[in-house]
């Protein structure tokens, strides 16, 4: 699991972009959104265990690099003289070197990832301390959670935009001759640090110096460091003038009161030389270093003794004559309560004041950032406008419609990077992993060989992306209980760790009822399926899902087309997926407008998109069954090849569609008809409700062809359940054919 992060460079407070993930494509990305002027972007320097929703030391898995992170501002040895000294160690040891734009990384690739935990860890982490030191480098950054700005992007802290940039590549190496090459130079520091930096190696006479003043010594050297850890608590009050530096650190610049001008400037003309940081203080005016509490006495005219007070009372917390509910604070505030009621950490019970600071929030809004139009990141469709990375999808249909095939065809063609059904262009292949769960290992390569004879798919480049489970071999079912839904983590966590290792992009289950044991009839129950294990496998690791999906059974008296209102589980599968097609079967208005005879209209469907989060619903296309023969059969005894179905695109001749089919509004249009009126079912009566329809629909009532679909038309909404027919005696007293409303006449969304 990989950890990148975007944070503002003047070091404001509150949410920031980041994201966890086991995608490099994903860190590419977000590195190119979030690279901007005023923002940096970091990456963690080893990898998080899986499933890790914070960045910390304990929730790293193993180290893969030791880094270095040396800032040139730390230092008097001037950049050049760094470069080069780098350079030269690098021939005893092939570390790679990064320019940050603001000082150097160095990074030493382990042959082996060394697992948290373990002794090696430990030895590790040791040897990086060590190479810190030796190298000068930045103590803060010195632990194997720390960040490192991400290659590729830019340093704008100093104004101009600084490319981080690799200026020499590394090699792997043991950790054994890590340990040589720093007992090689006895581990000494290559570098000399810049005067006046808390906690460095620093000249004799400064820390004797120092030392009479009492940074080095407890309680005074506690002071100072918590007063450099701890900057914006009181340098705006000692210096109203400050100016905060931009940066992911407090820092600042301020002109020195406490001297005169070298140049007799007035106060207000005098340039900032006073620079404040968490590693130092200096004046660059004299070359001065001071203390927090040296800078406080200089400013304020005071004694050791006063300015310790002034600076206690700025960094540690005021006592109160008056109680203070901190709780109640706190909640107001919005931050969780730091009170507990378990006691210390050993288990005992007490009631001393518990020492830990408040937790950081769970929640965290963040502002959202807008990047210029021509930056804002595409989705990531794969293919079809469907299948869409780190998300699932649905196709819906009734058993014999072909979802099977289509899923196969579809599959097939991304992994060889073909559109098989269309004219869509692939920049690569993609890694396809197709399980189906009800049929035989030999029926399913029965298929693929036919869809492969069919589109001329070499076998060869079949074989090297299309992967193949089935429910026999490899039986998965997510979730079970029936109701009581529960969802087996284990097996979710063994199927994302095979997306992973295998670098599969796009994963088609079919179908859905065979991947759990819960009941889909029961709506509510289908829901934790969809979001707690598919969804959550799609989102880990950024590949697409599409779960093939049955209907349901129609009510009685109902023959119409299926939506995807009709899937199993109704509403809690359609809301739980991204996007949902739908594959129905040619109706008899739609053969009679296609010229097509009742029997062959078996064998074309339409898919339809029918949930479209992402894109626009309608129809996708039409498919038509073509059978194809394999050479499997027998001449010597007279059996003949296998025949198998495979779907291939079929376009409805050019203005072939004489009548559009009715809509929703057109049919609560035609039922309100009804209210005001009888009407036939006879198309001889002058009172065929076939006419109704033509005026609904702009047919041309003196076309026979067109006539001829406006009947079909009628069929197919009697079959539907919109209307019905009725008998009963007309005027005449004879017994006739009337059209009246069905038992879907109160049905909305039609």
């Amino acid at each position: 699991m990989y950890y990148i992060c975007a944070l503002y460079d003047d070091g404001r407070q509150g949410g920031f972009p980041q994201l966890f993930t086991t995608d490099t494509t994903a860190l590419e990305q977000f590195a190119e959104r979030w690279d901007r002027p005023g923002m940096s972007v970091y990456q963690c320097v080893s990898t998080l265990q899986p499933g890790a929703q914070r960045r910390s030391r304990d929730t790293v898995a193993e180290l893969t690099t030791l880094h270095v992170d040396i800032d040139l501002r730390m230092l008097t040895t001037t950049p050049e003289v760094v470069r080069q000294k780098l350079l030269e160690l690098s021939l005893s040891l092939p570390v790679e070197i990064r320019n940050s734009g603001g000082g150097y990384h160095v990074l030493v690739e382990l042959k082996e990832p060394v697992r948290a935990g373990t002794p090696e860890f430990e030895r590790a982490n040791a040897l990086r301390g060590a190479l810190t030191r030796m190298l000068c480098g930045d103590p803060a950054p010195d632990h194997h959670a720390a960040l490192l700005r991400r290659v590729g992007t830019h340093n704008t802290k100093y104004g101009e935009a600084r490319l981080c940039q690799v200026e020499k590549a590394g090699a792997p190496v043991d950790i054994t001759d890590l340990e040589a090459f720093i007992e090689l130079y006895d581990g000494k520091p290559q570098f000399e640090w810049a005067p006046k930096l808390s906690g460095h190696a620093q000249k004799p006479e400064r820390e004797e110096r120092e030392r009479e003043n009492g940074f080095d010594d407890s309680p005074c050297a506690e002071l100072n460091t918590a007063a450099l850890r701890n900057l914006p608590a009181w340098v705006p009050e000692l210096l109203p003038d400050a100016k905060r530096r931009s940066g992911r650190y407090a820092a600042y610049d301020a002109v020195n009161p406490s001297r005169p001008s070298s140049t007799g400037r007035p106060y207000e003309q005098r340039k900032r030389n006073l620079g404040i940081v968490g590693s130092g203080i200096k004046d660059f005016g004299t070359g001065k270093g001071y203390s927090p509490l040296d800078l406080v006495m200089a400013v304020r005219g005071s004694s050791l003794a006063e300015a310790f007070c002034w600076l206690e009372e700025k960094l540690l917390p005021q006592k109160s004559d008056i109680e203070i509910d901190l709780d109640k604070i706190i909640e107001a505030q919005g931050s969780p309560s730091i009170m507990s009621d378990a006691g210390d950490d050993d288990g005992h019970g007490g009631d001393e004041q518990p020492k830990e600071t408040p937790k950081r929030r769970r929640i965290n809004p963040m502002p959202l950032i807008l990047p210029r139009e021509r930056d804002v990141p595409r989705r990531q469709f794969l293919y079809g406008m469907h299948y869409m990375r780190g998300t699932v999808s649905g196709t819906i249909g009734t058993g014999g419609t072909g979802k099977s095939t289509l899923g196969l065809i579809e599959g097939i063609g991304m992994a060889v990077a073909r559109d098989l059904l269309g004219g869509e262009k692939f920049k690569a292949p993609l890694r396809v992993w197709y399980h189906n769960a009800e049929e035989t290992m030999e029926e399913l390569t029965r298929r693929c060989v036919a869809i492969c004879k069919h589109f001329n798919v070499p076998a060869e480049e079949f074989e090297r992306n299309f992967l193949v489970t089935n429910g026999f071999e490899t039986p998965i079912k997510v979730a079970n209980g029936g109701r009581d839904v529960k969802i087996d983590a284990v097996l979710r966590k063994e199927i994302i760790d095979v997306i992973v290792e295998l670098k599969i992009d796009v994963v088609i289950f079919d179908p859905l009822v065979a991947m759990h044991r819960v009941h889909e009839d029961f709506n509510s129950a289908l829901d934790p399926v969809i979001r707690d294990a598919f969804c959550k496998i799609a989102h880990d690791t950024n590949c697409s899902i599409d779960l093939c999906h049955h209907t349901r059974k129609k009510a009685a008296g109902q023959d119409s087309e299926y939506t995807v209102a009709d899937s199993r589980g109704g509403q809690s599968f359609i809301d739980a997926v991204r996007g949902a097609r739908v594959l129905n079967t040619m109706s008899k208005s739609e053969a009679t407008n296609f010229d097509l005879s009742e029997e062959n209209r078996f064998d074309y469907m339409r898919l339809s998109r029918g949930k479209a989060n992402m894109v626009r619903r309608g129809i996708i296309g039409w498919y038509q069954f073509t059978a194809v023969d394999l050479d499997n059969g027998s001449e010597e005894e007279g059996i003949a090849g296998d025949s198998v179905g495979v779907l291939q695109r079929w376009d409805p001749p050019r203005d072939s569609e004489l009548v559009g089919q009715p809509t929703h509004e057109d049919r609560q249009h035609l039922l309100g008809a009804l209210q005001y009126g009888e009407y036939r079912y006879d198309p001889r009566s002058p009172e065929w409700f076939g006419f109704k329809i033509a005026d609904r629909l702009g047919a041309d009532k003196r076309e026979p062809r067109q006539m001829k679909v406006v009947a079909a038309i009628l069929d197919d909404l009697i079959e539907e359940g919109t209307f019905k027919i009725e008998e009963r005696r007309d005027k005449e007293r004879k017994l006739r054919e009337f059209v009246v409303p069905g038992i879907l006449a109160g049905v909305e969304n039609l």
